[in-house]
């Protein structure tokens, strides 16, 4: 099995420990790596007028080595240059050992987003990005290792995000935070090493605008307005207190939104011990089983995972299967589905009762 060897990872780890770094410790690692010079990405975003959505600019991100290496196979999870195992990427500033390997945070060498300094810009767009890799070992993600290890991955992931926002300013939770995990090509994983992306942003995602507004104007939040009007037979399954369900709208087949019962929380570092738990036991037997549907219906395995966190009320996490194209009336934001929420559940809910997850 390939992974990172020990040589790769003396060489790149600057740090083994998260909690060696505040907000600004994490700011000027990034800005003082020469690696990351070349690409960083432009410091405005612009606003479409007509629904609010934003737009960054990198183009240097065109330059990534998936984004330009020929390849006629759309799936590229087993091709032999991975720039982590071949030691071609910035250095880690956390190294935590799992059951097998490492579970390791980078600073993108391709962010989306930087620190820049302020500037005169209108709409100025500063930030940070950063990369967590789930094992060392090239294969190994969280939707097929141990429940333990995905574990870690999680607590890890919780800590970056709460110091990102907690340390920012005395005004806490005021920028935004995103995580999100693309899996396959097709869904934009220019890496196929697994990994997961978290950004620190002072510009908010229109669908994260939307969940705030849907709260202020109704007085309860998206998740549960869902765990309330969706019909119980289009639940997959209930992993502890997270709920599985294809939502009544559904926007594509396989479409998945994991609900959390509970305690409220807003934010992944704010889950309750049980509440990661089960997030684990989601991803250890949802995942697969979509993964395993995929091929079925004539796609190859590749989603979105987007957690939608923030000052929303409750947090939920939406899976994006790439399972149909975007066609000319859903650019008019008319959505055509090729399949039914009733159909897409009964898949779903047939294939999570096979995975067995240890």
């Amino acid at each position: 099995m390939r992974k990172v060897s020990s040589e790769v990872l003396a060489k790149l780890t600057y740090s083994t420990d998260l909690d060696e770094y505040d907000f600004d410790g994490l700011r000027a690692a990034i800005r003082k790596d020469d690696l990351i010079n070349p690409f960083v990405p432009e410091n405005y975003v612009r606003t479409d007028p007509r629904n609010g959505e934003r737009v960054l600019y990198s183009l240097a991100r065109a330059q990534r080595p998936m984004t330009t290496k020929e390849e006629t196979r759309p799936e590229l999870r087993h091709i032999d240059s991975c720039p982590l195992c071949n030691g071609e990427t910035t250095s880690f500033i956390d190294v935590t050992p799992l059951s097998e390997g490492h579970t390791l945070i980078n600073k993108n060498l391709y962010p989306a987003i930087y620190p820049h300094q302020m500037t005169n810009e209108a709409e100025p767009a500063f930030g940070m990005h950063f990369l967590q890799w789930s094992s060392t070992l090239h294969d190994k993600d969280i939707h097929n290792m141990p429940k333990s290890d995905c574990r870690i991955i999680i607590d890890r992931l919780a800590l970056l995000e709460e110091k990102l926002l907690h340390s920012a300013s005395k005004k806490e939770h005021k920028a935004y935070v995103g995580i999100i995990k693309n899996y396959g090509f097709l869904a934009g994983g220019s890496l196929s090493h697994g990994h997961q992306q978290i950004v620190y942003s002072n510009v908010a995602p229109r669908k994260i605008v939307d969940d705030e507004r849907f709260l202020s104007e109704r007085s309860q939040s998206f998740a549960d307005y869902l765990m309330k009007t969706n019909d119980e037979s289009l639940t997959i399954a209930s992993f502890g207190p997270i709920k599985a369900v294809t939502p009544h709208f559904m926007l594509r087949p396989l479409h998945t939104i994991l609900l959390f019962q509970g305690e409220p929380c807003e934010y992944l570092h704010h889950l309750s011990d049980g509440q990661r738990d089960g997030l684990v036991e989601a991803f250890g037997k949802l995942l697969p089983a979509i993964i395993e549907t995929m091929p079925k219906i004539g796609r190859l395995p590749c989603f979105n995972i987007v957690f939608h966190c923030g000052p929303i009320g409750q947090m939920y996490i939406e899976i994006h299967a790439y399972t149909q194209e975007i066609a000319g009336l859903e650019h008019l934001g008319l959505y055509v589905c090729q399949g039914t929420p009733e159909q897409s559940a009964q898949m779903l809910k047939e294939a999570t009762k096979n995975v067995t997850h240890k």
